[in-house]
């Protein structure tokens, strides 16, 4: 199945059945639907009305599913009607990547990772699924490996605009301030009206004009000012940028606090 009819699919099969997706526990549907199929002899191209009949059932027997990833992932493979391998292959990925998901909102990040890399293993030409782990990273502030996935994920797809605003995300985590403005100026090519990434920006911008009127502050004398503006801007962006951490090891030592400035240097190394 190619990529263009996998989406097609996975859309479809998503918005059919999404009243499937929001019942949960309790009973193996891809077992009650094979023996609901053995039961009903019927030629391949009406495996779609036969699948829209067993759903029905379902809900009026009010059935419960384990999980929404047992939902879709039967779903697809009753929907089957040609190359039948090929789609239970994408079926295992949508299944991973829905338990992924669940992991996600669920703020068990560690095992989301887990299951979006086995989405990943099964499916490695999947943009969704690269920045779906990016955003999991993130959560574990993991950086390089956030940043990893979104530069594949935009090896797939360059107007991916989740891509580069958690590729955004992550270099910021890392204190590259201008690499994080140029990750989220892209972004905002692909979804200019995108809230959080203009706040961000708007943010990190401001905090790039604050570089040059700390070192001002610096030149005439005025340390416990520089030092009280480098703390109100690591609050709005955090406290990973270099250039910062560097002007206040400066206003630290001339405020007679070398312990401080000591530490936060050790930190910078």
């Amino acid at each position: 199945m190619s990529m263009a009819k996998s989406a097609i699919f996975e859309k479809s099969c998503t918005q059919k059945y999404q009243v499937l997706a929001r019942v949960s526990r309790f009973v193996d549907l891809s077992a009650l639907c094979r023996r609901r199929f053995r039961s009903l002899p019927f030629p391949s191209s009406l495996f779609p009305i036969q699948a829209l009949k067993t759903s029905r059932w379902l809900i009026l027997k009010k059935r419960k599913p384990q999980t929404t990833g047992n939902v879709l992932a039967s779903l697809f493979l009753l929907f089957s009607t040609v190359n039948i391998g090929s789609n239970h292959l994408f079926a295992r990925r949508f299944s991973r990547k829905t338990k992924g998901n669940e992991f996600y909102m669920a703020k068990s990040y560690q095992p989301a990772i887990a299951a979006y890399t086995k989405a990943i293993n099964l499916d490695s030409s999947n943009a969704a699924l690269l920045t779906n782990r990016a955003a999991a990273s993130l959560m574990l502030l993991l950086y390089n490996e956030a940043i990893q996935d979104c530069n594949a994920a935009l090896a797939l797809d360059s107007s991916n605009s989740k891509a580069y605003f958690r590729k955004a995300t992550a270099l910021k985590g890392l204190g590259k301030l201008p690499e994080a403005i140029a990750a989220l100026n892209k972004g905002l090519e692909f979804d200019p009206r995108s809230a959080t990434a203009l706040a961000d920006k708007s943010a990190l911008l401001s905090a790039q004009e604050k570089i040059v009127e700390i070192k001002n502050l610096l030149v005439m004398k005025q340390y416990q000012m520089a030092l009280r503006q480098i703390e109100i801007v690591t609050k709005e962006v955090g406290g990973n940028f270099r250039d910062f951490n560097i002007l206040k090891v400066e206003a630290l030592l001339e405020l007679s606090r070398p312990e401080e400035a000591y530490n936060l240097s050790n930190l910078m190394v």
